[in-house]
């Protein structure tokens, strides 16, 4: 699955980064294991501790985790910079629907409701397709601010390596770029009550100049 935001590319680039340096690093343990057992002859039993070693295999595992942990910390960063977006979209989860909002029409929100059975056309799947369809700009970021009416939900669209909580009284905020044009699904990913699995989510990405008509 080809990720469709920004935020979905770094977190595949650090996965195959991460992934990259762990084959690294089994394989120089290994040679170094196979060396020592089947070209050492004997062992000194009298071998306590050596200071250089001890050292290497200290700061080493240290310099390793920097390594992973800077681009990690920095995805964070990167998802509350809120100061970056051209286009704010509120969504608030209910029981069993959700509630869109755009920055430019805070005034008139949209429910999306799932399709029923008995409603869906020739090509469409149960259980995925929705009453209204939330459209995002390519290429400029975009704002998410995610709550709740009544219980705990979550907002995720795996295609776009978003998963935000919704929770009641609080916002949260996600930044992210979409770069790539198409309809991305999710679903509902909090237990919610008896009907969470009829919560889907449906977003299409669209061209800006779609958003500078309709503002």
């Amino acid at each position: 699955m080809h990720p469709g935001g920004s935020f979905g590319e770094s977190l595949l680039t650090f996965h195959d980064t991460t992934l990259a340096v762990l084959n690294v690093l089994f394989t120089i343990i290994a040679f170094i294991s196979a060396y020592r057992l089947y070209s050492i002859k004997s062992v000194n039993l009298n071998f306590i501790h050596l200071a250089l070693l001890e050292k290497i295999y200290t700061i080493v595992p240290v310099v390793i985790l920097a390594i992973l942990g800077f681009p990690s910390i920095n995805m964070i960063y990167y998802l509350e910079e809120s100061y970056l977006s051209s286009l704010t979209v509120k969504v608030t989860g209910n029981q069993y629907y959700y509630q869109y909002g755009y920055s430019f029409r805070l005034n008139y929100p949209i429910d999306s409701y799932m399709v029923p059975l008995e409603d869906l056309g020739r090509g469409d799947t149960y259980l995925e397709e929705v009453t209204e369809i939330l459209a995002v700009p390519i290429g400029v970021y975009v704002r998410f601010l995610v709550t709740s009416n009544d219980v705990i939900h979550s907002y995720s669209l795996p295609a776009l390596a978003l998963k935000i909580d919704a929770v009641p009284g609080r916002i949260n905020s996600v930044t992210t770029l979409f770069n790539r044009a198409g309809f991305y699904y999710g679903q509902c990913s909090e237990l919610c009550g008896a009907n969470h699995a009829f919560m889907p989510i449906v977003v299409a990405t669209l061209p800006l100049e779609f958003f500078s008509e309709q503002s």
